[in-house]
């Protein structure tokens, strides 16, 4: 055993739960009883050498990754955008999984200077419409020209904010954000979700993000009204949309890389529907089916985040990290560290530097 590290309990958990195993699982691949790895976790029990490496073998992490310093820590805003399919056990894996990669971009941001004008700002410090105000603020403030916004993914990338493009092993939740201990923002996107709802989950988790530093009831709402504000100030989308017909959002769909959908919902919001009008419209989405999948000649394609690839591309040409050498700072194996942290056009990089 190391003489100077310390066990660190919570990674014990950590790295069950982001294999998406039960204690009661674990304690039948290990051999042991579910009471041994209870005391670990609740850090009761100091385990030996060999049974760390048996933690090790049997949940696919170097030993030294139960020795870092590290703490399990809630998303901004709990799995807001799930289903009711969503099982428990899956929460917890995604949300394990995306704590330990909080501790790589921990890792990685050592290395890297990395200012962030993410401010935060209270929904109750405004009137009743204070989500809205607060959207309009920070496109002044971020200095985001009048329009649609062409490239979101630049601009929130350029403000500090990492963006990763990742695969969540399930379709019920669209985006997840966390602000790591660096006290830098980081947004999960699901990479099986179409560009435009890519879009809409960014402008909704930037609106938690600066909005809710405390949950709150209401916050699902006041994000929603954030990111519709955000990404299509009222004044300036408002006139189009006095008259709404589906031949009217496709053509607003591609200008504003908005949802048919979204801009249904961005009309009520803004008085520009009453309730039979709206009643009519989604019946004829979902008489052509489009509140399934919206007419795919109206897709565009999704942005593409550059933040991660240029903090890789650092450390591998810059600072002459080789892959085996980066796995060691981070504590995990080469298969995760190839399937968590480098995009598809530097694979063939990864693939020669070993």
């Amino acid at each position: 055993m190391r003489a100077q590290a310390t066990i660190n309990p919570e990674m014990f958990i950590l790295a069950r739960e982001s294999r998406g195993l039960t204690q009661n699982e674990l304690k039948d691949r290990m051999g042991i009883t579910q009471g041994i790895i209870s005391k670990v976790e609740q850090g009761f029990l100091r385990p030996s050498e060999d049974l760390v490496n048996s933690f090790s073998e049997h949940l696919h992490y170097p030993p030294e990754f139960f020795f870092q310093v590290g703490f399990r820590y809630p998303p901004t805003a709990p799995f807001h955008r799930k289903r009711q399919a969503l099982s428990k056990k899956l929460q917890s894996q995604i949300e394990s999984t995306f704590n330990i990669r909080n501790l790589h971009v921990r890792d990685f941001l050592n290395q890297v200077d990395l200012d962030t004008s993410v401010i935060s700002l209270d929904p109750d410090d405004y009137n009743q419409n204070g989500p809205a105000e607060i959207a309009k603020a920070v496109r002044q403030y971020w200095r985001i020209p009048r329009g649609p916004i062409k490239n979101l993914t630049s601009i929130m990338e350029s403000a500090g904010v990492i963006i990763i493009r990742t695969d969540f092993g399930t379709t019920l939740i669209d985006g997840i954000a966390f602000i790591t201990e660096t006290q830098h923002p980081v947004i999960y996107i699901n990479k099986d979700i179409p560009a435009d709802r890519e879009r809409l989950t960014l402008a909704h988790e930037l609106g938690h993000i600066i909005m809710h530093n405390c949950p709150k009831p209401n916050m699902e709402e006041e994000a929603y009204l954030f990111a519709g504000e955000f990404l299509a100030p009222g004044d300036e989308i408002g006139p189009y949309l006095n008259d709404i017909s589906l031949d009217t959002l496709a053509r607003l769909k591609p200008y504003w890389k908005i949802a048919m959908s979204a801009l249904i919902m961005r009309a009520k919001h803004l008085n520009k529907l009453d309730q039979d009008e709206e009643r009519r419209i989604w019946a004829r989405m979902n008489y052509h089916g489009y509140k399934q999948r919206e007419p795919v000649q109206l897709d565009f394609p999704p942005e593409e985040p550059a933040m991660l690839k240029e903090i890789i591309e650092h450390h591998l040409d810059d600072l002459g990290f080789s892959v085996l050498e980066l796995c060691r700072m981070l504590a995990i194996y080469e298969d995760d560290f190839r399937r968590w942290w480098y995009p598809q056009d530097i694979q063939k990089k990864l693939r020669i530097i070993k």
